[in-house]
């Protein structure tokens, strides 16, 4: 009964929703109902039910973090009556309001609170990542490599990213755990899979989740504290640069890897030859500056949710500013974007004394990699609605801070 429980519990079916666009474009649920549409709803009753049986409501009045985030919600759906209400505005106040809202309070009430619930969430990433590495292992066979614009299970590479991504983070905590508690086998384990999937990342294209992905990994190794030595708190970071650059070499060696795509779009970002960036970057300079433009013009309150695409003169209507805090200036204006330092600055004040609580030391390094990680990428692309997992995350880790306060005292 545990196992179904296990299986088949909230958290599955949290993961699958975070992470629907991965799955959602392949053949077996072209003929289905939208499957992100469907979870949602699902969730919902689930959640709320979740929470008054536990009581974990009560939690919502000490945590300001998700005030900051009710006030910005707020003024988000206000916004809309002087946007240009597009289909695009509708749309993503939409999904604002039935996606993004509910994770936040889904991360803060019902996943925090319980150390079993945020367990099982880290092994159903894990878990829900394996079959896409599978996939682009797959692909990697099938096509001799793989290149930009490989699609993995319908997704695109920012997307397969990302699902790559938060689970490479989880195994890289567990592998500094098992080397801080002086165990070899599980952190040659955790090393080995880590440097599988960070070598399918080096091979899916995406420059923005490789950049996020370094830098998080980094910061996380640098602020561990289990481990004492230093210096030996590098070691699994080593050990999958020298994995990966083995298996390198070893498909290299069989006629399979050629280049790796992810490196070379980062390599060839700056032509210093011509002095010139490629499309794809002076795409996304144009937009920033459009977007600071737009900002500057409608200082106060902003064009209005989904206002910039009009602006700009974009020629898909779902276009976007690629950084989450342009679009958000842009958009919603200097309040919007005052309220949503509010988020930040509510989430990380308490963060030196707080965040690394000597009673979750695993569950607190995850968060802090997955929050990196998820921040970083809405740095270079997506808008609000792609980042619903950074929405999530914040909510998972305010409450992470009420739990830790009420602790400590």
């Amino acid at each position: 009964m545990k196992n179904i429980k296990n299986i088949f519990g909230f958290e599955t079916f949290l993961v699958v929703f975070l992470f629907s666009y991965q799955i959602k474009n392949t053949p077996f649920f072209e003929n289905l109902p939208d499957l992100t549409t469907a979870l949602a709803f699902i969730l919902l009753p689930w959640g709320f039910w979740i929470c008054k049986r536990e009581g974990n409501l009560k939690e919502f009045y000490e945590n300001k973090t998700l005030l900051w985030f009710l006030f910005f919600s707020f003024w988000m759906l206000l916004s809309y009556f002087w946007s240009p209400q597009t289909f695009f505005s509708k749309s993503k106040l939409i999904v604002h309001v039935f996606f993004t809202v509910p994770l936040v309070f889904y991360g803060a009430l019902i996943i925090a609170p319980s150390s079993q619930r945020l367990k099982r969430l880290f092994i159903t990433f894990v878990m829900f990542s394996l079959p896409v590495l599978f996939q682009v292992f797959h692909l990697f066979f099938m096509e001799k490599g793989i290149y930009v614009g490989t699609f993995v299970f319908g997704a695109n590479y920012l997307i397969t990213g990302q699902t790559l991504g938060i689970s490479l983070i989880i195994l890289y905590v567990y592998a500094l755990d098992a080397m801080a508690e002086n165990n070899p086998k599980k952190a040659l384990l955790y090393i080995g899979v880590s440097s599988l999937i960070a070598f399918a990342m080096l091979h899916t294209g995406g420059r923005g989740p490789l950049i996020a992905i370094s830098l998080s990994l980094l910061l996380t190794t640098l602020l561990y504290k289990r481990e004492k030595n230093f210096s030996s708190r590098f070691l699994p970071l080593i050990g999958i640069t020298l994995l990966v650059i083995l298996q390198h070499f070893v498909f290299h060696f069989l006629g399979m890897a050629k280049k790796s795509p992810t490196l070379e779009r980062l390599l060839n970002t700056y032509d210093s030859s011509r002095n010139i960036i490629d499309q794809s970057s002076a795409l996304r300079l144009d937009y920033y500056t459009s977007a600071w433009q737009a900002f500057q013009d409608n200082i106060l309150i902003g064009l209005g949710i989904a206002g910039w695409p009009t602006y700009f003169g974009a020629e898909k209507i779902n276009s976007h500013p690629h950084n989450i805090f342009l679009e958000i200036a842009a958009e919603l204006g200097i309040i919007g974007l005052l309220l949503f330092f509010g988020i930040c600055f509510s989430l990380l004040s308490n963060r030196g004394k707080y965040f690394f609580h000597k009673i979750f030391p695993t569950h607190t390094y995850v968060l802090f990699g997955c929050l990196t990680f998820a921040a970083l990428n809405a740095l270079k692309s997506g808008d609000l609605n792609d980042n619903i997992l950074l929405f999530f995350l914040i909510g998972l880790i305010s409450s992470r801070q009420v739990s830790s306060k009420r602790t400590s005292s």
